[in-house]
Parts: C-alpha cells; structure tokens; sequence
C-alpha cells in the first residue's frame, strides 16, 4: 500500500506533518510491526549512509544512482485540456478562447 499519496491512511496524521512545499516532519513514533529485522536493518544503513548529505546532496545523488529515476519535462497545460478536464461544453470552451484573445489583442493595443 503507499501511504504517501493516501492521507487518510491508517496513523499518518499522528506520525507525519502536513506537507509545507517539498517538506514534512515526523510528528510521532512511526509503528515498526510490518517490517522485518533485515528490512528495519536496510533502513538504518541507508540513514547512515546519507545522513551527512544535505537535500541537494541527496537528490543529485538519487539522480545519479536510482535507475527508476526518469527526468520530468514540465510543459505548459493547455487551458482546452484543464476547461475539458472541467467537464465544460465545446461551446462554453470556444467562449473562454475567444474571450482570452480579446483581452489579449486589448492588451496589445494598450501597452
């Protein structure tokens, strides 16, 4: 199950802070009972490990070393796809457009 993503998941509220950009903190003694001696063992030497590294450290270094890790393009969203994503009309759609590029050539004329 992963937790991450399910707020509502069982003990997260008492063990991990709301999240503050790219932060949260542990609020309470996390519950230990699924993991095994080895994995518990995993854990601590991967804490040890880079426990020294700073935040920037430690994401150039999973960049470098995680396989699974793939680069994110960030491209712009389309504002047909988030008004569709709105469940909004063709119609309605083609009245947001045509509204926008108005004010878009008011703009230019203006400035």
């Amino acid at each position: 199950m992963n937790v991450v993503h399910q707020r509502n998941a069982p003990g997260w509220a008492e063990t991990i802070s709301v999240r503050y950009g790219n932060e949260i903190r542990l609020e309470g003694m996390p519950s230990f009972g699924a993991l095994s001696k080895s994995e518990l063992d995993i854990l601590d030497l991967t804490v040890a490990q880079h426990a020294q590294r700073t935040t920037e450290e430690l994401v150039e270094w999973c960049h470098k070393n995680c396989p699974e890790y793939v680069e994110a393009k960030r491209k712009p969203i389309a504002v047909e796809a988030i008004l569709r994503g709105a469940k909004k009309t063709a119609k309605a759609i083609q009245k947001v457009l045509a509204d926008a590029s108005e004010i878009e050539e008011l703009d230019a004329l203006l400035s």
